[in-house]
């Protein structure tokens, strides 16, 4: 080989070298980051309706979208999941969980140009010190709201003696049994049932665990005349739908997903509407920060599934009435304790029963 060939060659070599260094630093960033709670996006429900929002409102505004997995369920690995997304260019983050409540309470300081979105939480310190600051919007559903959907519909599907288990998380328990208390007892009222007709037993746990003896006594429910029984969304489901199962019961699954045939209607909590319509209004610079906004059925945030071969009575126009009912600007449902305090929300077409 000649020296005009070699040389010729270390040429080519470098001109290649540096279009290569060039394309690597010319990699577009990705404007749009999630960054989960350490479950992968694809694996989990919550996890992948957040991220169809995104999604979406990347491909329709050209822009560049990007998921991220801490190592780990950690303080430290969140942190650096969203050091990384930061890194890479994002100036949205979205997060999901009460997990990551302290990472998001560091970021939002140390990130003041970058918005984040917090789904199902609020940024605290160790100490649990809430605060949201201007570059912070904090978004939840309301439990209430699903509640009182599931009852109202549970009722109007012809069932008459319903259940309600809560679990750990002592106020979204209380928030889902009173929402849905209020729905069964309008429902009774729409149609004209009194409390001799309709009977809602139910138990608040105080605990997500599940034993052999806790599998029992929701079988004994079921034998005791219990239809249908709805939860608080506690991880404790399964053993619930296993007791319907082996006793020809019937469950209201809240949130998530079930493949089990006791499912009769399920509650969807759709995250990806309320990012992609938050995402949608910040493209028009309508982002702000420092709040709290709590979507629920008027807002696409809350939806109903059902099994229509089933509850056959359930027809779709009996949905639609239900939804306009609930997006209707005097709806409100009053807080408090239903379940412990019947008397002070005037459930009178309903008998209330405590399973002690």
């Amino acid at each position: 080989m000649n020296k005009k060939m070699k040389r010729a060659i270390c040429v080519g070599m470098l001109m290649l070298l540096s279009f290569t260094g060039c394309q690597k630093n010319s990699e577009p960033k990705a404007e749009l980051a999630f960054v989960t709670d350490g479950d992968d996006v694809k694996g989990d429900i919550v996890n992948q309706s957040i991220w169809s929002g995104i999604e979406r409102l990347a491909e329709e505004n050209k822009k560049v979208c990007q998921s991220y997995v801490p190592e780990e369920k950690s303080n430290a690995a969140y942190e650096k999941a969203i050091e990384q997304a930061v890194k890479k260019g994002a100036e949205v983050i979205v997060c999901a969980g009460e997990e990551m409540e302290h990472a998001l309470y560091q970021a939002q300081r140390e990130y003041r140009d970058v918005r984040f979105l917090f789904l199902e939480g609020v940024p605290r310190d160790e100490e649990g010190k809430e605060r949201l600051r201007g570059n912070t919007l904090s978004m939840e559903i309301a439990p209430e709201e699903a509640g009182y959907l599931a009852g109202y519909a549970a009722v109007q599907a012809g069932y008459t003696s319903l259940g309600y288990l809560g679990g750990a998380d002592e106020e979204k328990s209380r928030e889902y049994g009173t929402g849905y208390a209020l729905g069964i007892n309008d429902a009774a009222k729409d149609l004209g049932l009194s409390a001799e007709n309709i009977t809602l037993k139910y138990k608040f746990r105080g605990t997500d665990g599940i034993s052999p003896d806790f599998l029992n006594e929701v079988e004994n429910w079921y034998r005791e005349g219990c239809q249908v029984i709805f939860t608080d969304g506690g991880s404790y489901g399964n053993i619930v739908t296993t007791a319907a199962e082996k006793n020809s019961g019937a469950v209201i699954w809240n949130g998530g997903s079930s493949t089990s045939s006791s499912v009769v209607m399920t509650i969807r909590m759709e995250y990806g509407n309320m990012v992609y319509e938050t995402l949608k209004a910040m493209e028009q610079d309508e982002f702000e920060g420092k709040k709290q906004e709590v979507f629920g059925v008027a807002d696409g945030g809350i939806n109903l599934e059902w099994n229509q071969d089933v509850l056959s009575a359930f027809t779709g126009e009996k949905y639609v009435a239900i939804k306009s009912k609930m997006s209707k600007e005097d709806f409100n449902l009053k807080e408090g304790n239903a379940l412990k305090n019947p008397d002070a929300f005037d459930l009178s077409n309903i008998t209330v029963e405590n399973f002690k």
